[in-house]
């Protein structure tokens, strides 16, 4: 079986000599994200919980079986923190008028 390399090492191999050969992943020189804003920050939090709890509830719409309960708090969980971030993104805006 052979065996997965570290991580960072692309491959290795026997040289002429006998020795291994490592090839590692290059290093890839990435410009800084640019800076959010706390209402960009905001908006995407709100983006990734609506998609989660949206997937949550898709996925237990295609079984047949009753959901489960972890599932139905989880879901429960993520529409108070939806509600949360609605509600301080709705004073973030009354503030600034």
């Amino acid at each position: 079986m052979k065996r997965i390399p570290p991580f960072g090492v692309l491959d290795t191999h026997p040289a002429s000599d006998g020795r291994n050969v490592v090839a590692f992943r290059a290093a890839v020189a990435r410009e800084p994200p640019p800076e959010m804003t706390e209402s960009d920050k905001l908006n995407a939090l709100f983006v990734r919980l609506t998609t989660r709890q949206r997937n949550l509830i898709l996925a237990a719409a295609e079984t047949d079986r009753p959901t489960p309960q972890g599932v139905i708090r989880q879901i429960a969980e993520l529409e108070s923190a939806i509600a949360a971030v609605t509600e301080l993104y709705a004073e973030w805006e009354g503030s600034e008028r």
